[in-house]
Order: C-alpha cells, then structure tokens, then sequence
C-alpha cells in the first residue's frame, strides 16, 4: 500500500542517523527519523525482526541464504541480513525481514553409504 512507499524513506533516515552518529548535523537526521517513526507508528506500522532458532514463516522472513547448521534446526533462522528490518502492519507484513535460514545438519555421506552397501553384496 501507500505506507510500504515510504519504508525505503524510514531506512536511509536510519542509515544516515548511524553513519553520522555523533556528528552534530546528524542529530537533525535523528529527530527526524524519530518524528517520521512516530508517524509511522501511529498508523499502526510496527518494526519486527526476528533472533536465532527462530522458526522462520514464510510470511514474515524472505531466505537470503540456506546453510547447514549443527545447532539451528531446519527452518529456523540462523541470523538476520544486517539492516535487515521487517515491518507489519496490524498483523499484516509490509516488509520481511531477509535472514539466513538453517537446512539443518550436513547429511551423512552417500558415498560411505553406497560403498558399504556394494561391500554387503559381496
């Protein structure tokens, strides 16, 4: 919708309070990031991102990359893209976030498998 227009607005106002933290100028870009945020927010637009091992909806969370994991299962997310920001409105996203999600554990080698398997023929 028309909100959605305005996310690209909401995050170079972030990026610019970020590499200008600091900077007396940049407080400019603060307050005006906070009032367009408290604008944003007042219409029910809300930030979310998600954290580690959480289960990744494919509603919410759009798969940058796919790893193997020992300790994230499978579908779950291993971290969030940096700057990555998922927005929603009443319930509904606006924007996913962009994460690297678990394939689970390394499979067990099929060529171990497959000659251990021609080994029992024999």
């Amino acid at each position: 919708g028309v909100l959605s227009k305005f996310l690209p607005i909401v995050d170079e106002l972030k990026r610019l309070t970020e590499l200008h933290e600091g900077d007396e100028f940049a407080g400019k870009y603060k307050a005006l990031s906070s009032d367009f945020n408290g604008a944003m927010g007042t219409m029910g637009v809300a930030e979310f991102t998600l954290g580690e091992g959480e289960f990744a909806d494919a509603t919410r969370v759009s798969v940058v990359v796919e790893e193997h994991s020992e300790t994230i299962v499978k579908g779950s997310v291993i971290a969030v893209i940096e700057g990555s920001t998922g927005y929603e409105i009443e319930g509904n996203v606006m924007r996913q976030v962009d994460a690297v999600v678990s394939l689970g554990p390394e499979p067990a080698e099929e060529e171990e498998s497959a000659g251990d398997a021609e080994a029992s023929e024999e």
